[in-house]
């Protein structure tokens, strides 16, 4: 299941710092993770994505919406092959695993 993290309630590890990077999309440009594994969350800076799942049928299925501040983990998206999708141009903050170590020491 996906969880939608709201303003405020993101958990320190997606939590985004300056120093991390960011990313610009077109409205209809798909997000690609690499399969690797190092990116573990993104948060949108800017704009509105979709995340989407593909259906036996062909179809997709939209199983969420994600406005600025939001933040999602790849690994679910991944797990499901769903894909992040820009409504809007938009621009994603990028957390890596070694960020997520950082962000969440106290």
């Amino acid at each position: 299941m996906l969880i939608r993290h709201e303003v405020g309630a993101v958990p320190l590890e997606l939590r985004v710092s300056t120093r991390l990077p960011e990313r610009r999309m077109r409205r209809g440009e798909v997000f690609r993770s690499p399969d690797r594994g190092d990116l573990v969350a993104l948060r949108v800076a800017e704009g509105c994505l979709r995340v989407c799942h593909p259906l036996h049928d062909g179809r997709r299925q939209i199983t969420d919406f994600l406005m600025p501040g939001d933040g999602i983990g790849l690994n679910e998206v991944r797990r499901h092959n769903g894909s992040i999708e820009a409504v809007t141009p938009a621009r994603v903050a990028l957390l890596t695993a070694d960020a997520a170590e950082v962000e969440g020491e106290p």
